[in-house]
């Protein structure tokens, strides 16, 4: 089951399964190497619990679609958990090597954009940048839910480059975070990361709405 909910799971969130693709269980059997039915059936429910797919009745599961309104509340949960949890990092700390790399991920100074050259490069390190934050808060539901919450932005970063954040700002801000995680200052940490989350929002939100493909679900700003 992992081997098939791994696969399909990275499909959607990299848009080669893109919203509103139709799945089969044949489909996923072929993609996890020819497993038995009852553990696909597993790893497509478990996908639907993470909110990427939806079950249509004897067709097979639907590739959840992005509506505006739901990265309004995707990105108000991210801003929520990643700001607890780079809040509770700080003050628990981390170990030198994870720290470390944390440091070296926050330095990496961007382009501007994320379709640039470097662009997949560019967004599994600002990923993983969170995912340790996310880890660093010492509690397990917490950080699983807020890696979820990252898979489901990172879909939808895929979907809106150029991101409206400048590189610039993106450095400013994951320095500001690791060194309040450095010097144990919970509110600054808590603070900063609410401020990256926020302005990674605005862009995606702002691209969202230029994006007639896009179910409103609400009017988007100015609509």
């Amino acid at each position: 089951m992992e081997k098939a909910y791994l696969r399909v799971k990275r499909d959607i969130i990299e848009l080669r399964l893109p919203p509103g693709h139709m799945i089969s269980e044949k489909q996923v059997v072929s993609a996890s190497g020819g497993s038995s039915k009852t553990p696909i059936r597993e790893a497509l429910a478990r996908l639907h619990r993470d909110g990427l797919v939806t079950p249509v009745r004897r067709r097979g599961y639907l590739v959840s679609e992005v509506t505006f309104s739901g990265v309004v509340d995707l990105c108000d949960m991210h801003t929520l958990l990643q700001g607890e949890a780079a809040g509770r990092t700080a003050a628990y700390g981390l170990p030198a090597d994870v720290l470390a790399r944390l440091r070296d991920l926050g330095s990496d100074e961007w382009s501007g954009s994320l379709d640039g050259p470097r662009s997949a490069e560019q967004l599994r390190r600002a990923v993983e940048f969170e995912a340790i934050i996310a880890g660093g808060a010492r509690n397990r539901r917490l950080a699983g839910t807020a890696v979820r919450v990252l898979d489901e932005i990172e879909r939808v970063l895929r979907m809106t480059v150029p991101l409206a954040l400048t590189g610039l700002d993106r450095l400013h801000t994951c320095r500001a975070i690791v060194e309040a995680i450095e010097t144990g200052d919970a509110e600054r940490s808590r603070a900063a990361m609410r401020s990256r989350c926020e302005a990674a929002a605005r862009g995606m939100l702002a691209a969202l709405a230029l994006r007639p493909a896009v179910r409103a679900g609400t009017p988007a700003p100015g609509g």
